[in-house]
């Protein structure tokens, strides 16, 4: 595993399996994508937003909970949330003071 131009260069040997996602309504299909080693997956999250402008997104493989609270946060809470993202299933989000914290929740 290599880094040029700050994204990480990853080889076959470096993903476990990938699929592509049916999807009748875009030509675009998200695929999921598990590697071999979480060190991997985690260097590519970490620079996951050199990414940005490219048209490439990567995000983690949520819940339908998770992903459901996330994006309640992110759309509802602007005053209170400056940033929400995840790492590893976890909510994280940045207050307005720019304090990050884990969000927790009751289901």
């Amino acid at each position: 595993m290599l880094k040029s131009n700050n994204v990480i260069d990853i080889s076959l040997y470096d993903i476990e399996y990938a699929y592509r996602l049916p999807n009748r309504k875009r030509a675009r299909r998200d695929s999921i994508v598990r590697f071999v080693s979480g060190y991997t997956k985690e260097e590519i999250i970490r620079t996951r937003r050199n990414l940005k402008g490219s048209g490439v997104f990567i995000n983690d493989d949520l819940t339908p909970l998770n992903l459901e609270v996330l994006m309640s946060v992110k759309k509802k809470m602007p005053d209170e949330v400056r940033d929400a993202w995840t790492r590893n299933g976890r909510i994280m989000m940045k207050n307005a003071y720019g304090r990050v914290s884990e969000l927790s929740f009751d289901n």
